[in-house]
């Protein structure tokens, strides 16, 4: 127990990096996740532009109207921005 105790006193010299690296490393797991997720919608819109959504959904209740809100939005761009 006394090793782990010497360490601790080194580490509280470093709380501050310490919980900045863990803040971070958070943010980027949930960038990662995020831009993973949204890989098959950017795919689907590159290869098959002749689905693109037209109609945006009235309110987004539910995640199947989120991924609706996203499909429009991203054809829209499209359309506007080639």
């Amino acid at each position: 127990m006394k090793k782990y105790a010497r360490l601790y006193r080194y580490l509280r010299f470093h709380k501050r990096a310490i919980v900045l690296y863990f803040i971070f490393t958070l943010l980027s797991i949930a960038f990662s996740l995020i831009s993973l997720g949204t890989l098959p919608f950017f795919l689907r819109l590159i290869f098959f532009p002749d689905q693109l959504t037209i109609t945006k959904p009235a309110a987004v209740k539910d995640s199947n109207d989120f991924v609706q809100f996203i499909n429009f939005e991203l054809s829209r761009l499209i359309k506007e921005n080639g």
